[in-house]
């Protein structure tokens, strides 16, 4: 997605508070997520951090729990918008990136959707 006009779309992000005290007595919240495509009932979830930045525990156990759904590929990328320098892929250890390794990541994800499909139908 490209943001075409940053002040609109800031005006229209969600404050989840609304949902505080919907999940029991627990300290659970919303969690986003940076991107999410699918193919062929495939799905690739992306998302971003700053460099050095730790992966909250709640959305590990998010990406731990769809990465353990055969139909989802979880990648985190770590670095400044457009430059990444470290990726990794769910459940994986993570591991140095630049843009040509994000960009082959995920033009080899789409391949193994396009081939299993094939071999599918």
């Amino acid at each position: 997605m490209t943001i075409r006009n940053a002040r609109t779309f800031m005006d229209n992000l969600w404050d989840w508070e609304i949902l505080d005290g919907c999940f029991g007595k627990t300290t659970m919240g919303v969690s986003d997520l940076d991107g999410i495509i699918e193919r062929h009932g495939q799905f690739l979830v992306l998302e971003t951090k700053s460099t050095g930045k730790s992966i909250p525990i709640g959305q590990v156990r998010i990406f731990e729990a769809m990465a353990r759904m055969k139909n989802f590929t979880v990648l985190v990328v770590w670095g400044d918008p457009g430059y990444p320098n470290r990726m990794q892929e769910w459940p994986h250890k993570p591991h140095e990136a630049d843009r040509s390794t994000l960009q082959q990541a995920v033009r080899d994800w789409y391949e193994l959707v396009e081939y299993e499909y094939s071999n599918r139908h």
